[in-house]
């Protein structure tokens, strides 16, 4: 058997088990309400950074205000759900969520300027960069030393 087809086979088996596995997993409810509370660190460690970064630039570099706005969108629409503002973990890690969001968004916008400068001037110095084509080029060409 070959090992494309040995990746096919075990990719094609994870797909089926991994899915059943975590059923089975999280049928006892305090792991699932484990599982949900360890999300909280999770979402802080990941968009702290980013929020620091960003404050201490004063520029938002590449980030995408469509992609936040969307998670923003998509977690206020999950704290109208009557589940999650039952469940204390889900509405706590939901606000926690749209708040980040949030505040990337806004960052987004009140350094929209200054992100266009930066980017601007990052394109130019990049154009301005020879490339090694250009160094080649540049070179002066070296005689070969006459043998006499």
């Amino acid at each position: 058997m070959s090992s494309a087809n040995e990746r096919r086979i075990v990719f094609g088996f994870s797909g089926v088990a991994y899915p059943l596995f975590l059923l089975l997993l999280f049928r006892s409810p305090s792991l699932l309400n484990l599982c949900q509370s360890l999300t909280i660190p999770l979402y802080l460690i990941s968009r702290a950074p980013q929020l620091y970064t960003n404050y201490m630039t004063k520029s938002t570099g590449q980030l995408s205000a469509i992609t936040f706005f969307a998670n923003m969108l998509g977690s206020l629409v999950r704290l109208m759900d009557k589940q999650i503002r039952a469940d204390p973990v889900l509405l706590i890690g939901f606000i926690i969520s749209v708040s980040l969001n949030a505040s990337l968004v806004a960052q987004i916008v009140m350094y929209r300027a200054n992100t266009r400068r930066m980017n601007k001037l990052a394109a130019e110095a990049a154009a301005a960069k020879p490339t090694k084509a250009d160094a080649q080029s540049a070179a002066p060409v070296a005689k070969p030393a006459s043998s006499k």
